[in-house]
């Protein structure tokens, strides 16, 4: 007979508030907003029980503009993506990540860095009036995603110029959105302490009366399987390596220490597109509920650090066994990387 394990929970205290800081996912890219398949699949992400995801962070929005020349855009693609988010009640975690026809070219040329917080003060004028200013101030406004894997190739200078755009870009509508970054991939990685230095004691390109501001700290920490049919993915592994940048911040930057923390690309797997045969089982909800309760008990139980939200990339168009949130049964064959949706 198989030893049983009873457990005994006293529900006559409430012990401390438990947040749910779980309640983003997110996808690459932003032209997928504009197909049917993932119009539906936000349907149901909105509809989940008691708000169970409320944010959507989607690489490249800023691909979906078009410029008309001088400094105008046709905003008519993404603003019907964002009008999809808004309408299943989902709110943008809007990375200012892509580059509207090829326009920005040196982020160390003071005209391009002009040109990008323009476009930024445009988006956040728009959105504030078609949304409300009380809506837009809910959203995250991060950096580009994953500077320090490749995707970025205008230099550490370049990155602090078009930091500096942005913040610059949303204080000239309204101070209070939210700003932050830099999304990295790399634990400590060389972008990731240049942006945590100069929001500490550098001085903005574009105002030069101090550091620009940062209102969260955002990093990616993921599980790392031995496997691809590992049970067992290195769940406090992500938390370790959080906990590794709240000591680099206390050690070096004790100002920016009590910012909120982020892993806005928390999975457990690494590669949306990988198959685990775990994965479309009730294993998947067990480990995301194990890596929910590690940071609970590691970090915010014991207040380590202001960890504030923690979000998974995995609402992607795959099967059963990839890293999604549904599973796709349909005519249309979506590959590995999903780089076919183009709007050119």
């Amino acid at each position: 007979m198989r030893e049983r394990t009873r457990i005994s929970v006293d529900a006559g205290e409430a012990v401390r508030p438990f947040n749910r800081f779980w309640r983003g996912t997110g996808f690459s890219p932003a032209e997928l907003l504009l197909e049917p398949e993932m119009r539906q699949m936000l349907a149901y992400i909105g509809a989940l029980p008691n708000e169970g995801i409320r944010y959507l962070r989607v690489h490249y929005l800023y691909n979906l503009l078009r410029s008309t020349g001088g400094a105008g855009y046709d905003w008519s693609l993404l603003d019907r993506a964002l009008d999809v988010m808004i309408e299943h009640r989902l709110k943008p975690f809007f990375e200012l990540m892509g580059n509207p026809s090829g326009l920005f070219t040196d982020y160390e040329d003071m005209d391009q860095v002009k040109r990008w917080r323009d476009l930024v003060t445009a988006t956040a004028d728009r959105y504030g009036a078609r949304y409300g200013m009380d809506e837009l101030r809910t959203w995250y406004f991060e950096t580009t995603n994953e500077a320090d894997s490749g995707w970025w190739t205008y230099g550490i200078k370049g990155y602090t110029n078009y930091y500096d755009a942005c913040v610059a870009g949303l204080d000239a509508v309204d101070p209070g959105l939210p700003m932050g970054g830099p999304g990295t991939a790399r634990t400590l990685s060389p972008i990731f302490r240049a942006l945590m230095a100069h929001c500490d004691n550098g001085a903005s390109c574009l105002i030069g009366n101090g550091p620009p501001r940062l209102d969260y700290i955002s990093i990616h920490e993921k599980g790392v399987n031995g496997s691809k049919d590992d049970l067992t993915p290195k769940t406090n592994a992500i938390v370790d390596r959080t906990l590794l940048v709240v000591d680099y911040l206390k050690e070096h930057h004790p100002r920016l220490a009590g910012l909120p923390i982020v892993n806005d690309e928390c999975d457990p797997q690494l590669g949306w597109s990988d198959h685990h045969s775990w994965h479309g089982k009730a294993y998947y909800a067990g480990i995301i509920a194990r890596i929910i309760e590690q940071h609970d008990r590691r970090i915010i139980a014991p207040k380590a650090a202001d960890f504030a939200f923690l979000s998974n990339d995995n609402a992607f168009i795959g099967g059963w066994s990839q890293r999604t949130i549904f599973a796709y049964f349909g005519p249309r064959n979506f590959t590995k990387a999903q780089w076919e949706h183009k709007t050119d």
